[in-house]
């Protein structure tokens, strides 16, 4: 065809400019688009800049890089750098390299090392006993062993070298294969003691500048120390039980196998409850009996749910039929994920343990949360057909749930003098919620001492205290000096440091009010609470022990492998103390404990027995009043310095208070 190559008009041209420069189509015809966001130059970033830059949208396949309104802008950006390879030299090249050159290159000697100290004299005297007239020793070889290791040393001069040498000393085990190190195993001794797992230490080591072993050695470490504690554990509280009974005995105890004890429990979670997952929100549950026979109230009596499998969950994921609990080899869940936690199940492994101890539970102090005390009565039941163990409630507890009934009571808007706005009511309420619950733990205290203990008094004098203490309330203190002590003829207003610093001396009360004053008052000044009070009875060093175990088993951190194991060398601590139990756990695993460490130990001991010596004395006792009192004149002295926090202030929530079905139109009333 004639004119097929004879270069047209219309043709794109070298240096033209085209007539649609700066324009975009759009939906409604062409816009202009400024001139600023076309100049640029083509970049390509690397991997990391070109993932920090972009922005893969949500629905969009395509990377983009929005601003802060999220509208996209134009970006000259070609495909990011591939990531440079690192190449390594495996270390069978290394051993090639020095076999053929022999010792012509030694190991570079950087960083720390861990190793023992006798080691270091055998092997000055292996150097020692080579001749050499211009000896040139060096460490030719390294072999990592865990946190320590083997040193080979050669002469670069005549090419003498030595074998192998072992810088660590042995445990002996009665298993095939090498023996363990000892700081590879009395490490876990220690480690487990922290909220630390294997991979915390390693992080440790290496900032330490010390080459840390791997992950699955150290696991496997961990596990057999697990079992040693396991074993010791349990070891220690039979002779524990056995102790209470002796003692029993030596007080001449008509049934010296009759103990009192105090049971708690603790859950792996904050909450009982979670949004993300059905049912409770825990995987976990430790629970301990503490006897009240001695004033060491040791642990007897310890069970674990838990419904956390590791090793199931791995077997799953490769396409096994594993099922759990103990379906397979080192199963760790004791229960199902759709069976929940059950304080009544573990009450009665408990009760089973205690049973086998030859020891009885006559009564059980426990909170009103959960029915451990049932699952205890349970257990001895299967035993003894006509046994009853008796429940008693936990003070502390009691006066918690105390406040807060006291807290939501519905009093009159006239019960509080002055108090005209309903924040100062709520705070009004608040105070007067912290003085009754003080008032009667005080009340009780008084009362036990004027009555030496006796129950029968006790009981006499109660319901007379009762009515004392609410006439008081309402401002008769006529049968304060005689019947109430704790406020004589009014000055119980100036004694509180919660009424007198808040400036609360009076209450006007109807007949309503003092019903519901009356109320409040019975759920600790009864005759229930009686035997409670006369026999001491808390559990209050459960508490102490599960802050103890917030530090081995931290909530925020799941230990689904070594949770038992965990919680094992937690009860040995409490019963025995650290520097006791660490002792004993080194000695245990086969190891010896240097003189300087046991000083040191027994030092550590030492400092924590003086620290709760001096947490029980009157003078520290006295001192946390003071400075209760003291903060609480920092807050009425800063009482106009609030809080902008308010939660959901901003979210704009609906107003559910009032509903269509109210309407008067509507026949189908059903809110009535």
């Amino acid at each position: 065809m004639k004119g097929r190559y004879r270069r047209r008009k219309n043709v794109f041209t070298k240096c033209n400019t085209p007539h649609n420069e700066g324009t975009k189509t759009t939906g409604h015809g062409v816009s202009k688009v400024p001139s600023g966001n076309v100049s640029g130059t083509w970049k390509r970033l690397s991997s990391d800049m070109y993932s920090l830059v972009t922005v893969t949208c949500p629905g969009c396949s395509f990377p983009s890089t929005p601003d802060t309104e999220g509208n996209p802008g134009i970006v000259k950006l070609l495909r990011p750098k591939k990531p440079q390879p690192v190449i390594e030299v495996a270390s069978h090249l290394h051993e090639n390299r020095e076999k053929r050159s022999r010792l012509d290159t030694g190991v570079q000697n950087q960083g720390n090392r861990l190793i023992d100290t006798e080691k270091i004299g055998d092997l000055m005297q292996i150097v020692s006993s080579h001749r050499c007239d211009n000896p040139d020793v060096d460490i030719h070889k390294e072999v990592k062993v865990g946190v320590t290791c083997k040193f080979k040393v050669a002469c670069k001069t005549c090419g003498w070298g030595s074998n192998n040498q072992k810088m660590y000393k042995e445990i002996q085990s009665p298993k095939r294969g090498p023996n363990p190190a000892v700081p590879n195993l009395t490490m876990h001794a220690s480690l487990q003691e922290t909220s630390m797992g294997p991979a915390g230490a390693r992080r440790l080591f290496n900032a330490m500048n010390l080459v840390p072993p791997c992950h699955s050695g150290m696991q496997r470490n961990a596990n057999i120390a697990a079992e040693t504690i396991i074993t010791l554990n349990k070891e220690d509280m039979a002779n524990k039980a056995q102790e209470v009974r002796e003692i029993n005995e030596l007080r001449g105890a008509a049934d010296p196998n009759m103990v009192n004890v105090q049971v708690d429990g603790r859950y792996n979670r904050s909450t009982i409850t979670c949004r993300n997952k059905p049912g409770t929100s825990a995987t976990q549950l430790a629970l301990i009996a503490r006897e009240d026979v001695t004033d060491k109230n040791y642990i007897i009596g310890i069970a674990v749910q838990s419904q956390i499998c590791w090793k199931g969950k791995w077997l799953r994921r490769k396409g096994f039929d594993a099922k759990c609990p103990g379906g397979h080899i080192d199963c760790s869940a004791t229960i199902g994920v759709e069976t929940p936690l059950s304080e009544f199940e573990a009450a009665k492994l408990v009760g089973e343990q205690l049973y086998q101890q030859d020891l009885i539970v006559r009564y059980a102090t426990s909170d009103g949360d959960a029915r451990t005390v049932a699952g205890l009565d349970a257990a001895y039941k299967a035993f003894i057909l006509m046994w009853d163990v008796k429940r008693l409630a936990d003070p502390t507890h009691l006066g918690q749930a105390q406040f807060r009934k006291c807290m939501h009571a519905h009093f009159s808007t006239d019960m509080f003098p002055g108090m005209k706005t309903r924040e100062g009511k709520i705070e009004s309420q608040k105070v007067l919620s912290r003085d009754i619950k003080a008032r009667c733990s005080l009340v009780c205290k008084e009362l036990t001492k004027d009555c030496s203990g006796e129950t029968k008094t006790m009981r006499e004098k109660m319901p007379l205290v009762l009515d004392a203490t609410l006439r008081c309330y309402s401002g008769d203190c006529s049968r304060c000096k005689r019947y109430s002590f704790v406020c004589s003829t009014g000055t119980w207003w100036n004694r509180s440091i919660f009424l007198s610093k808040y400036k609360l001396y009076s209450l006007n009360m109807n007949e309503n009010d003092k019903h519901l004053m009356l109320e409040i008052l019975k759920m600790k000044l009864t005759d229930e609470y009686v035997t409670a009070m006369s026999l001491g009875a808390n559990t209050q060093r459960c508490e102490a022990f599960f802050r103890l175990l917030n530090s081995r088993l931290p909530k925020n951190v799941l230990f689904s492998r070594n949770m038992n194991a965990r919680f094992h060398r937690a009860v040995h601590t409490g019963n025995n103390g650290v520097g006791n139990f660490l002792m004993t756990k080194i000695e245990c695993l086969g190891a010896t404990v240097a003189p300087e460490v046991r000083r040191s130990l027994q030092q550590i001991q030492a400092e924590q027995d003086y620290h709760q010596k001096y947490q029980k004395s009157s003078a520290f006792k006295k001192r946390t009043l003071e400075l209760k009192a003291e903060a609480i004149q920092r807050h009425i002295q800063n009482k106009g310095a609030r809080s902008d926090y308010k939660k959901g202030q901003l979210d704009n929530p609906p107003d559910l208070r009032t509903s269509r079905l109210s309407s008067n139109n509507d026949e189908r009333n059903y809110h009535k």
